[in-house]
């Protein structure tokens, strides 16, 4: 959704709701991505004293995980003494909640809203729903293919320029696929057309946010295998039986979520062993002593791609996937101190964003 379309169906109506509860006074800096580091929009409500706000602006925000990410977002704008706000066309109640126990501000189009500042402000307005029904977000990008290529490209900024036929190959879907999702890109603004026929980046917060919302509701379905529960219990003596099955064979696979951040930054003690593998590995893995468990301590998550694969095993350390999808295996894990450690993974995230209109 671009900006124009965004300002139009979400910030206008949220911040209509907002002057009603709050009186016309209401400073508004609405902003464009067209500079990084900067939020969507500005508040400056009008309390003795004055209460300034980093707000951003979202159509769809239905997990927790993208909740989470955008807290993220919105906390790297603000200043110590700045609050943060989300407007949405619709929070469900269960992220409303995560809202406001982070203490985060939020008005969606349907009048639902959290303010707390007391004694200046206190609002609270909960259970209105929208009448129309949101349904799924249309287009490719969306869809595991355009996931897909968002992941390649957000990895392999360098390769923007290759022919369509390397980025489908790259990405593992079909050129087909990476012709509608390349377009759909285009028109989102999320890529450029750059001097020569060549291409740049655009929206990369856009990008971001799309491949963080999307890994949760339709790539990692789509890659789940299964759970299971290891003869071992501790993650560590997992995750070594694991390494030792698959030492010296032609698998494919690498960790991913809690037990690979474990790895960058030694942070967390997880209580799972989460990996990405390809059909060697999972046929190696059957061979373990665990059973299919809904509340096991193994995930098995099938390749999507050899882009998945980041660090390589070296030293005798297991191989990671890729920052990107150990930060999106965390924010889905939904715990509190996964969430703090994937706030970390975040920065390293930032710093290797392809450039264009980042975060």
């Amino acid at each position: 959704m671009n900006n124009i379309v965004l300002e139009n169906e979400v910030m206008k109506p949220c911040l209509k709701t907002l002057k009603g509860f709050l009186g016309k006074d209401v400073i508004v800096n609405f902003q464009p991505r067209e500079e990084r580091g900067r939020p969507d929009f500005r508040l400056r409500l009008p309390t003795q004293p004055q209460v300034e706000i980093v707000g951003e602006c979202k159509a769809n925000v239905l997990t927790r995980a993208a909740t989470l990410h955008l807290l993220f977002q919105a906390r790297r704008y603000a200043a110590k003494n700045e609050k943060v706000i989300l407007f949405a066309k619709w929070i469900p109640e269960a992220v409303a909640e995560e809202l406001r126990q982070a203490g985060a501000y939020f008005v969606d189009t349907a009048g639902n809203a959290y303010l707390w500042n007391p004694p200046h402000m206190l609002i609270d307005i909960r259970g209105k729903r929208l009448t129309a029904y949101i349904g799924p977000e249309p287009g490719r990008l969306m869809e595991v293919g355009g996931l897909k290529i968002l992941h390649f490209l957000l990895t392999q900024p360098q390769l923007i320029d290759q022919p369509l036929r390397v980025i489908a190959e790259q990405a593992n879907v079909a050129l087909g696929t990476a012709h509608k999702v390349m377009h759909e890109l285009m028109l989102a603004r999320m890529l450029l057309p750059g001097p020569h026929g060549t291409r740049r980046f655009g929206d990369v917060k856009n990008m971001i946010d799309t491949f963080v919302r999307g890994y949760a509701l339709k790539l990692r379905p789509h890659c789940i295998i299964g759970r299971y529960r290891h003869r071992q219990n501790h993650p560590d003596a997992v995750q070594a039986a694991i390494q030792e099955r698959l030492r010296n064979t032609q698998a494919l696979w690498a960790l991913t979520g809690g037990m690979a951040a474990k790895q960058l930054t030694r942070h967390l003690e997880p209580d799972t062993v989460a990996l990405f593998v390809d059909e060697i590995a999972e046929q190696e893995l059957k061979k373990e002593p665990m059973l299919p468990d809904n509340n096991g301590n193994v995930i098995l998550l099938r390749l999507f791609g050899p882009n998945a694969l980041g660090r390589p095993e070296v030293a005798g350390l297991p191989p990671l996937v890729r920052p990107l999808l150990i930060y999106a295996e965390l924010l889905n894990d939904g715990g509190a101190r996964e969430a703090e450690t994937a706030n970390l993974i975040y920065e390293r995230i930032e710093q290797e964003a392809p450039l264009g209109q980042r975060t």
